[in-house]
Order: structure tokens, then C-alpha cells, then sequence
């Protein structure tokens, strides 16, 4: 019976280390979260959803708001028309919107305080 080693050596759990803190490196300095380097090791689902609002406020909106400003100077702001005003903006309540269980959550939440009715219980006029 030969010996065979079953895990890894200290060289290459030292390598492996050094790439984590290759990717966390790489995640700072581009401000996004690890997780969108495809680095799950500290990751669960609720860690993804607030991830992806944390990406589109801390990291999208700051570039969003300099292409909306961009655009407007550019295109809109060149021959203005009197009694029209333009507006650009980026649409991203999409990738705001919560997942289905926190939605209905608040659905019942404005249900049961009366911000909110339910289809058909409306008075009929």
C-alpha cells in the first residue's frame, strides 16, 4: 500500500489564496462586488439580491448619471425649443424591483393599511 496525499500542498493552497485576493483586488478597484467576478464563496441568494441593488446604486448610477447629463448637453440642450422641455433619464426600476416574496409581502403590507385594494373590491359606480 502506498501513501497518496489527499489534499493540497502548502504551495498551492498559497496560490489559491493569492488568486481570492487577486479577484477582491480586482472587485475594489472596479467597485462591484466579488460576486460578480464569479467569486461565491461568501455568497448566498439574499447576498446576491442586495449585491445586485448595491451594484446599480454604488457602481451604475454615478456612470447612468454622467451619460444622462452627457446626452442632454449634447443633443438636447443644443437647440432648445421654447414651451418643450426633454428629459433623459435610465430606466432601472427593473433592476429595483424586489424578488416575488418581498413583492407580496409589501402588496399585503399596503393591503391591510388601505394604500392599496385588491382587484375587485372596488366600489362599482
Amino acid at each position: 500500500m502506498e501513501y497518496q496525499q489527499l489534499g493540497m500542498s502548502n504551495q498551492d493552497a498559497e496560490w489559491l489564496v493569492s488568486r481570492r485576493f487577486t479577484i477582491d483586488d480586482i472587485a475594489r478597484m472596479f467597485n462591484v462586488s466579488p460576486i460578480f467576478l464569479q467569486e461565491y464563496s461568501n455568497s448566498t441568494y439574499s447576498n446576491f439580491s442586495e449585491a445586485s441593488r448595491a451594484f446599480l446604486t454604488i457602481t451604475m448610477r454615478p456612470w447612468l448619471a454622467n451619460f444622462e447629463q452627457q446626452i442632454k448637453a449634447a443633443l438636447l440642450m443644443t437647440l432648445p425649443k421654447r414651451g418643450i422641455r426633454y428629459q433623459v433619464e435610465f430606466d432601472t426600476a427593473d433592476l429595483l424591483r424586489a424578488n416575488p416574496k418581498e413583492r407580496f409581502q409589501s402588496y399585503e403590507t399596503a393591503i391591510k393599511s388601505d394604500v392599496m385594494t385588491t382587484p375587485g373590491s372596488a366600489n362599482p359606480v
